[in-house]
This record gives C-alpha cells, structure tokens and sequence, in this order.
C-alpha cells in the first residue's frame, strides 16, 4: 500500500523547487550529469527537513516554533547548499508570528557576499511580500553576478514588472 501526501497549488511547486534544488546543484551529478553525487550527510539532512517544512506550505498555522528553529539552522549553516534550502522555506512563514523576522532575515540575505545567497533571498522576499519586494530586489539587476541578475529578472517579471518600470 503506497501512501501519498496531498500537496496544492504553490505548495507543489514549492515543493518541487527544493527536489530540483537537491538535483540540481553543482556538483550534485557524476558520470555525465546521469546519476546523484552522494551528497555529505549533513546536506541530506538539510533537505529532508526543508522538505518537511515545504509540505506545510498551504497551512501555515501547521508551521511551529521547531520549524521556524530548524528554518534558522539551516540558514546559520556554513555551507551555502544548506542555506539555500533555509532561504527556500522562508517564504513559509508568510501569515505567521514569524514573518516580519523572516522578512528581515531575507532581507540580510539580500546583501550578502554569496551570489546563491542573493538570488535565492531574492527569490524569498518576492514571496514573504511580493506587493513590497520589487523596490528591494530590483537593484540586483545591477548585481555583479549574471545568475542573480537573471533571477531577480525573471522575479520581477513574475511580479508584473518590467525593467523598464524600475
């Protein structure tokens, strides 16, 4: 008997966002991009509970203060896969008690030396508060890095901006 969870609307592609992330990442492949590197042990775990807390997404009063302090984990983590995972589930706590610290924490993340970090705060801050977030990431069009500026490009499309608007 195989059992299934029901995940909806944004909650699916969030959820698959995080799956991609896993197999996507540099260095994530071996024998010609056909079969996963294993990945440290830490990383998986990393994912794992990224993955839990992405299938709370359509009920936010699922999420608890152990999801908000493993979310913090995640993105206290010296390596920049786990904190991708973090900044993946931030969006999360939008509706919570929990979002104006998370919307700061994005923010942060924002500015930081890290391109992954940039684009993936970005992505975050477009969805803690995406009315809000254009003025914010916006002037990552002019980031140093071309992922992020494709990023926070595609961003800003989504929100219904255009480059010229900005």
């Amino acid at each position: 008997m195989s059992k299934s969870i029901a995940v909806g609307g944004s909650g699916a592609i969030l959820l698959i966002m995080v799956i991609l992330l896993v197999w996507l990442l540099p260095g994530s492949r071996q024998n010609g991009g056909h079969a996963p590197a294993a990945q440290p042990p830490e990383v998986r775990a990393a994912s794992q509970r990224a993955m839990a807390i992405a299938a709370k997404e359509d009920n936010p009063a699922a999420l608890e203060a152990q999801d908000w302090a493993q979310t913090n984990e995640l993105l206290s983590s010296q390596d920049w896969r786990i904190r991708a995972r973090g900044l993946t589930v931030l969006s999360q706590f939008s509706g919570t008690t929990y979002e104006p610290e998370a919307w700061q924490i994005a923010l942060r993340f924002l500015s930081g030396e890290s391109p992954v970090d940039r684009a993936y705060a970005a992505s975050a801050v477009s969805k803690l508060r995406p009315v809000e977030a254009p003025r914010y990431i916006a002037p990552l069009l002019e980031d140093r890095d071309p992922d992020v500026r494709k990023q926070v490009e595609d961003l800003l499309s989504r929100l219904g901006y255009s480059r010229r608007k900005q």
